[in-house]
C-alpha cells in the first residue's frame, strides 16, 4: 500500500476580527457623580476653611500672650471727697459712758443735754427750738415690759440698723419712734417724720460700749 502525499495548505490566513467598541457610559451614573463630586469639593473647602480658621486663632492667641506680658498700667484714682462715702464723717460726736452710748449728729445741729443721777436717764434734745426737733432718751431703769411700748403704744414692727434690731412705733400726733435694749439700757428716739432720713444716719452711728 503506498502512502498518500499529505498536501500542507501554506497559504496565510488572517482570522476575521471585528473591531471593538467600548460601550457607552450608562447615562443613569451621571449624576451620582455629579454629587459625589459637590460632596468632595465641599469636603476640600470646609477642610481648608477649618484649616483658615485654625490658623487665625493661633494667630490671635499669640497676639494675646504678647499684650499679657506687657506691664500693666498703673491708674491712679483721685480721692473722693469724704462726704461723698461716709455724709457723717465730719460730724460732731456725743458720748456718754455712764449709759454706754455713743453717736454723731450734723455739725449744724444744736443738742441740749438733759442728765439727772437719780432718774437714771439721760436725754438728748436736738434744735429744741425747732418743730423738726427730736430726742434721743437713754435709760437704766425701766418695767420689765417697756420696750414692747413706746408712749403707751405697742410697736408695729422692726428695723434693722447695723445688726441691731430696733422696734418702730407710730404715735400720736404723727411722729415716728425706734426703741432699743442693749446691755441693761433701754435706748429710745421720737423724731418727726421729716426727720427720718437724718435719724437713720445718726442710729447708724450709735455704738454701744461695754
Amino acid at each position: 500500500m503506498e502512502p498518500q502525499e499529505v498536501t500542507q495548505n501554506t497559504s496565510n490566513t488572517t482570522p476575521n476580527l471585528s473591531p471593538i467598541i467600548p460601550s457607552s457610559f450608562p447615562e443613569k451614573n451621571f449624576p451620582l457623580i455629579i454629587v459625589f463630586s459637590l460632596l468632595l469639593l465641599g469636603l476640600i473647602g470646609g477642610m481648608a476653611y477649618f484649616l483658615y480658621q485654625n490658623n487665625l486663632l493661633n494667630q490671635q492667641i499669640t497676639l494675646l500672650q504678647q499684650q499679657t506680658n506687657l506691664p500693666t498700667p498703673i491708674i491712679t484714682q483721685a480721692p473722693t471727697p469724704s462726704s461723698t462715702s461716709d455724709p457723717t464723717v465730719n460730724w460732731k460726736t456725743y458720748s456718754n459712758d455712764p449709759y454706754k452710748l455713743s453717736f454723731k449728729y450734723p455739725m449744724d445741729f444744736n443738742i441740749e443735754i438733759h442728765q439727772v443721777d437719780t432718774s437714771n436717764y439721760v436725754q438728748v434734745i436736738f434744735d429744741k427750738s425747732l418743730s423738726s426737733s427730736f430726742t434721743v432718751k437713754a435709760s437704766t431703769k425701766y418695767p420689765p415690759n417697756q420696750p414692747r411700748y413706746l408712749l403707751d403704744t405697742e410697736s408695729v414692727g422692726t428695723k434693722n440698723i447695723n445688726g441691731k434690731l430696733w422696734s418702730l412705733f407710730e404715735l400720736p400726733g404723727g411722729s415716728l419712734g425706734m426703741q432699743l435694749e442693749e446691755n441693761l439700757t433701754l435706748y429710745s428716739i421720737i423724731y418727726p417724720v421729716s426727720e427720718k432720713a437724718i435719724v437713720d444716719q445718726i442710729l447708724s452711728t450709735f455704738k454701744f460700749t461695754e
